[in-house]
C-alpha cells in the first residue's frame, strides 16, 4: 500500500492567497497515477479541522480572514493522518498591521520602563528591560520581513513513525538576517547558524529514538509565528535553541530559561538542563534554571504558547574560546542529551 513519507507547502501566507501542499515522498520508488489518486488529506489550525477529502498528490487551500495569526497543518495520508507527516503555514497579517501592532507594544513597554524612578531601580533590571525591547524591536522587524519565496521555505522531511509517538518541536533562535551573538574560533558563527546544525543533530537522534520532530524557523514570522508553528505540531515540549556572549571573554557557563505559565514547564526545564550539564560541564560553570517572568529576557519566547511545556537553553557562551571549543567537540552529545531529556520527560508525565 502507498504511504506518505514527505509533505511540502509554504512557511508563511497570507489570508486570501492560495496555498499548494504537495505530497512528494512516498514508500515506493515510482507510485501509480491511480495510487496517487488515492492520497488523502487533512487540514487543520487550532486543532479543527478545516479540510478533509480525497484530493490526490496536492491540493489548494485559500485561508480566510479568520485564520490570521494563525498556523495550519496539512496531513497527507491513505488512511489515517499523523502529524510527523505534515507541512506547516503560518497566516500573516498584513506587513502594515504586523507593524501598527507592533510597535503600539513596544511604545507601551518603553513607557512602563521609563515610568517611576529610575534611579531607585538596580541597574541590572534596567539594563534586561531595554535589551528585551531591543530583542522585541528586532523581532517585530523580522516579522514584517517580505515573504519568503514557497521554495525557500522549510519542508519537512518525514519518518514513518505511529503518530502516538512522542512529538518535540525545535525553535532555533534569531533568523538569518538577524543571526544573533557571534562564536570565536573554533566555531565562528552566528547562533542561527550554528543551532541549524544542532536542530539537524537533533532530528537525526530523535528519528532513532522513536521521536517526531519539527523544526520551526522565525524567518518571516518571528517568535509568534514560530511557536505557532510548533503548537500546530501538538508536541509534547518545545526547546529554543541559542547560545550566549558577553563582553568579558572569560564568562561562561550553561543556563535553561522557563516561565510559569505552564506546570510541566519547571520540569521539563530541569531534564534538559541536567542533560545539558551532563554533556558540557565537567568543570563547573552551571549557572542554573532561570523562572523568567513579564519583562525578562526571554519571557516572550518561553510564554508564547503557555499550553505547552517550553524552555529556551543557553549551553554555553559564544564569547569564550574555551567554551566554543567545548561545545564543538562536543555538540553531537548535547544534542543527543536534549532528546535523551525530552523522552525521560515524557515518561515521567505519563
Amino acid at each position: 500500500m502507498l504511504l506518505v513519507k514527505k509533505v511540502e507547502g509554504p512557511a508563511t501566507s497570507r489570508p486570501g492567497e492560495t496555498l499548494v501542499f504537495r505530497a512528494v515522498e512516498f514508500n515506493q520508488a515510482r507510485p501509480s497515477e491511480t495510487e496517487l489518486a488515492q492520497i488523502n488529506w487533512l487540514i487543520e489550525a487550532d486543532g479543527q479541522e478545516l479540510v478533509r477529502r480525497k484530493a490526490g498528490a496536492s491540493i489548494a487551500f485559500t485561508p480566510s480572514a479568520d485564520l490570521t495569526g494563525k498556523a495550519i497543518i496539512a496531513m497527507a495520508f491513505r488512511n489515517s493522518p499523523a502529524r510527523h507527516v505534515s507541512a506547516v503555514t503560518v497566516i500573516q497579517p498584513a506587513s502594515e498591521r504586523v507593524l501598527r501592532d507592533g510597535l503600539e507594544r513596544i511604545r507601551t513597554d518603553f513607557q512602563d520602563l521609563l515610568a517611576g524612578d529610575l534611579d531607585a531601580r538596580p541597574p541590572h533590571e534596567l539594563a534586561d528591560r531595554t535589551i528585551d525591547l531591543r530583542f522585541a524591536l528586532d523581532d517585530l522587524i523580522d516579522s514584517a520581513r517580505p515573504l519568503p519565496n514557497e521554495d525557500d521555505g522549510p519542508v519537512e522531511e518525514e519518518v514513518l513513525l505511529p503518530d502516538e509517538a512522542p512529538r518535540l518541536a525545535i525553535v532555533v533562535g534569531h533568523t538569518n538576517a538577524k543571526p544573533g551573538a557571534q562564536a570565536v574560533a573554533p566555531i565562528e558563527q552566528q547562533e542561527y547558524h550554528w543551532n541549524l546544525d544542532v536542530a539537524d543533530r537533533i532530528e537525526d537522534a530523535a528519528r532513532t529514538a522513536g521521536i517526531a520532530t519539527k523544526v520551526c524557523l522565525r524567518d518571516g514570522v518571528g517568535i509568534g509565528g514560530a511557536y505557532e508553528a510548533a503548537a500546530a505540531f501538538q508536541p509534547a515540549g518545545i526547546i529554543e535553541l541559542h547560545f550566549n556572549s558577553f563582553s568579558n571573554p572569560a564568562v561562561r557557563g550553561t543556563e535553561t530559561l522557563h516561565s510559569e505559565d505552564n506546570s510541566k514547564s519547571k520540569a521539563f526545564a530541569e531534564r534538559v538542563h541536567g542533560a545539558m550539564i551532563n554533556a558540557l560541564r565537567e568543570n563547573g560553570g552551571d549557572r542554573g534554571i532561570k523562572v523568567r517572568r513579564p519583562g525578562d529576557r526571554g519571557h516572550k519566547n518561553v510564554s508564547a504558547r503557555p499550553d505547552i511545556p517550553s524552555v529556551l537553553v543557553e549551553p554555553f557562551f559564544g564569547s569564550n574560546p574555551a567554551e566554543c571549543r567545548l561545545a564543538q567537540d562536543r555538540v553531537q552529545q548535547y544534542a543527543e542529551g536534549l532528546v535523551t531529556a525530552f523522552r525521560k520527560f515524557v515518561e515521567a508525565s505519563a
